[in-house]
């Protein structure tokens, strides 16, 4: 079909008029980007980027990491050793707090998206996450923060040597200001890096998929020395000096963010997702009686005009999916025969869409459901870690007759596998896996997160099968546990160290795959909130996981039976529990792979002549 000059000419008068309304409902967050430079803002797009600007990225989020880890390991010992909680009441806080964390990165991206774009609000909100850290230094410090030791009071905590309001008010309000600064690192530092390199270009997207890999790394070095050092520091020295350390590695990580700033490529915010998503539905209804038209005929929808782009935003090929939503693309000028395009005018922002625009809602919804499905395998894994240190300490740690290895350090197996995967996975398996399947990054981010979940899985079968082992030696050498209790169970803790290694593999393939997933699928001027997504998901899993407790045990405890889950594990059945685990996540893995083959992948229109035939069928297990 073709299109005369004027009537091509028309449709960018009409696309510049709805721009224009774009604008103005945008007006109420210009006022606050004019406070601010624009070099800050990122109004720009520089020719820096690329490796050159990923260091910093690296370094910055590498030191916020050992920082935050190092206290949300130890952090139930804190609050039983020196604030006197009791341990329920400890575990609830510390997993409340976790779970806010997890969910504070969806109001930093919202704010980066909208307001402030990426870096700044790095900047802003990391300088709140080290006033966290300072003020939770303080806590420690100060002898009027923190209740009389344990031994001055008879190692009880009687009413009178109880902390009191104002100590425990000053901790809380310095864990949440930590959990109110981890909005930006855990929104923002993920997407600044990505947005160094270019999706356009084929080079850059295997670049941006070899990003994402060492990400996960890089970060996992944090995590390493932060459960080998500072663990061991607020254990062994004092806890003042490990949340001093803790502050001094967050306060080094925003200053290798800033001092990066000239090397990044820096993306303006593209205004409120919520308006965009918002602007669709109510055309989409506004014109809810007109009838579809077919999709083999996109001039009769209003878009952009080839290589043309609204900042941003690049024009998306249309889908079939979501068909209803068309109708906001649609010009009132198509169905009333006008041909002068007066009527697309006075349609305004709200009454018609570019069609990009309505492919970009209908990516959200897309991803929805595959972001519900992946909730669970954070699930198990937050179980198999939250038993983990118990069965340890019930089990033989002594590498020599002198020296037992540490029960909250056995994450480090899994960190140190990782060590070793993730560059065989880089270096070797992905080029012979994009020789063979034909896709940059070897296997799709959806099927990398399939893999994760599988392996999900076969952790909690393997938790399942040493649980039972661990249980059957207690039973042979019950009268030794009863008559010798200091006696150490006849099984070495290393039996725990399988699981714990498709553990750290379940989450390496999961988080990597949904970090890319995110990044590359989430509308362009919505990313920073899709970077959160993975957070959310692992707050909510650790929400669930909890909840799952409360329903077994409620479930399995009756009359004399004291049901599977216990404070005595020699008595409990975590086996069973680590089965059931094991069945959900299976009907879980079914319900992720409906979800997967159904959806399709964002195609830049640019895109769609360069894919293969498998790749315009583009859905989530064949092709990205």
């Amino acid at each position: 079909m073709q299109i005369s000059g004027d009537a091509s000419d028309q449709m960018d008068i009409n696309s510049v008029k709805l721009t224009a309304g774009t604008e103005k409902s945008k007006s109420k967050f210009v006022g606050l980007r004019s406070l601010v430079p624009s070099k800050l803002l990122g109004n720009h797009v520089t020719s820096q980027g690329g490796w050159r600007a990923i260091p910093f990225i690296y370094v910055s989020s590498s030191l916020e990491s050992f920082a935050f880890f190092g206290v949300v390991i130890n952090l139930v010992t804190y609050l039983v050793e020196e604030m006197h909680f009791g341990v329920p009441t400890a575990a609830n806080t510390v997993t409340t707090w976790a779970g806010t964390t997890c969910l504070t990165p969806l109001l930093g991206g919202f704010i980066a998206d909208t307001y402030l774009g990426r870096y700044l609000t790095l900047l802003f909100l990391g300088f709140v996450e080290l006033l966290g850290f300072i003020l939770l230094t303080i806590s420690a410090a100060a002898p009027s923060l923190r209740p009389p030791p344990l031994d001055a009071v008879t190692g009880h905590s009687i009413p009178s040597k109880a902390p009191r309001i104002l100590q425990v008010g000053f901790l809380l309000t310095a864990l949440y200001v930590i959990a109110l600064g981890k909005a930006g690192y855990g929104s923002c530092i993920l997407s600044l890096g990505a947005d160094q390199f270019d999706e356009k270009d084929q080079e850059e997207r295997r670049k941006l998929s070899s990003y994402f890999n060492w990400f996960f790394l890089v970060n996992c070095i944090g995590i390493f020395f932060s459960i080998a050092g500072l663990v061991f520091v607020e254990d062994k020295v004092s806890w003042v000096w490990g949340y001093g350390i803790a502050a001094g590695a967050m306060a080094l990580g925003n200053v290798a963010l800033f001092s990066g700033y000239s090397f990044y490529q820096h993306h303006a915010p593209l205004g409120s997702p919520f308006t965009h998503i918002a602007r669709v539905f109510v055309a989409a209804i506004g014109k809810r009686t007109l009838p579809n038209l077919p999709t083999s005929d996109p001039f009769q929808f209003h878009d952009f005009q080839d290589g043309a782009h609204q900042g941003r935003r690049a024009r998306l090929q249309q889908t079939n999916q979501f068909r209803f939503l068309d109708k906001a693309a649609i010009p009132l000028s198509k169905t009333i025969g006008s041909s002068t395009g007066a009527c697309d005018a006075k349609e305004g922002p709200w009454g018609l869409c570019h069609m990009t625009e309505v492919e970009e809602v209908k990516t959200i919804l897309r991803i929805l459901p595959i972001w519900f499905s992946t909730i669970f395998v954070f699930t198990m894994n937050s179980q198999a870690t939250t038993f983990l240190v118990s069965q340890a300490s019930a089990m033989d740690r002594h590498i020599t007759p002198h020296f037992e290895y540490p029960s909250a350090s056995l994450g480090l197996f899994a960190i140190s596998a990782l060590y070793i995967f993730i560059p065989i996975y880089e270096k070797l398996l992905v080029p012979v896996m994009r020789r063979i399947t034909g896709i940059e990054q070897g296997i799709t981010t959806l099927q990398r997160v399939g893999v994760g979940a599988l392996l999900g899985v076969l952790a909690m079968v393997v938790s399942a099968l040493v649980e039972s082992k661990r249980l059957l030696i207690v039973r042979a050498n019950i009268m030794t546990l009863i008559f010798m209790p200091s006696k150490p169970l006849p099984m070495s803790v290393f039996w725990l160290c399988p699981q714990i290694i498709f553990i750290g593999l379940s989450e390496c393939f999961t988080l990597i795959g949904l970090n890319e997933f995110y990044y590359r699928e989430t509308p362009q001027g919505m990313r920073t909130m899709g970077a959160a997504f993975n957070m959310s998901a692992q707050g909510l899993g650790s929400y669930g996981s909890s909840l799952l407790v409360l329903l077994v045990i409620k479930a399995t405890t009756k009359g004399l039976n004291t049901g599977w889950l216990t404070d005595d594990l020699d008595e409990s059945r975590l086996d069973y529990f680590y089965w059931l685990l094991a069945v959900l996540g299976v009907l879980n893995f079914t319900m992720f792979l409906v979800c997967a083959r159904w959806y399709r992948y964002k195609l830049l229109h640019e895109q769609v002549e360069e894919l293969p035939e498998i790749g315009v069928k583009s859905n989530g297990l064949s092709c990205n």
